[in-house]
């Protein structure tokens, strides 16, 4: 991995109906990685609701 266990890892999807963020997530974690942040959208979803605010 290009990251270290103990770094912050933020995984996203394509889209609202996208699983795979879910899966990347709990296969890092069952790794040894503490810090993972899953959004199951896609970043331009993020952006929209970042700009929103």
């Amino acid at each position: 991995m290009p990251f270290k266990p103990n770094q912050d890892v933020m995984v996203y999807c394509r889209g609202r109906l996208c699983g795979y963020a879910d899966f990347v997530g709990k296969e890092l974690k069952a790794k040894g990685y503490k810090h993972v942040s899953v959004f199951n959208h896609s970043v331009a979803e993020w952006q929209n609701e970042k700009a929103a605010k």
